[in-house]
């Protein structure tokens, strides 16, 4: 009887727990469409930003809120999907505080910023009101293809 109970217990175990596993291909991300990139029907600040970034298919998900001033920033956001992690702020270009103004100023030094005494790789776009910071954990050479496909677009919004 008790061997029975534990192959009942086992059998349950296999089951739920071979539900959270999953065969889907997790490479399946959305196609780039470079073409939407030549469209200047996007205001020009994070929101549209973000719908650009949306309808090129660079991004997908839900945008989760961050604290944006930390860097400096007027706005910023995050996006989680795959194992890509993409972070978006806006800065206010007319009037940059110190922390904002050191974190562009690194960025076009060296591509990256210090955040808790940590080097992060970040990016500009050409009118350096906006700045992206784009993490995949992911490192096969399609998804480095995407990634230079993504932070030319970002580059390029509203230039």
């Amino acid at each position: 009887m008790k061997k029975f109970i534990a192959f009942i217990f086992l059998t349950i175990l296999v089951i739920s727990t071979s539900g959270c596993s999953s065969n889907q291909d997790k490479s399946e991300l959305p196609n780039i469409n470079a073409s939407a990139a030549s469209d200047n029907s996007y205001e020009n600040d994070i929101n549209g930003l973000k719908k650009y970034l949306v309808d090129t298919g660079c991004i997908t998900g839900e945008p989760i809120q961050m604290s944006f001033a930390i860097v400096g920033a007027k706005d910023g956001y995050r996006y989680n999907f795959d194992s890509i992690t993409v972070e978006l702020y806006e800065f206010d270009t007319g009037n940059l505080n110190s922390t904002a103004s050191n974190i562009v100023s690194s960025i076009k030094e060296s591509g990256t910023f210090k955040m808790l005494d940590k080097d992060v790789e970040a990016y500009l776009s050409n009118n350096e009101k906006f700045m992206l910071i784009y993490t995949d954990i992911t490192n096969t050479e399609q998804r480095q293809e995407r990634k230079s496909q993504v932070i030319e677009i970002f580059k390029n919004f509203n230039s």
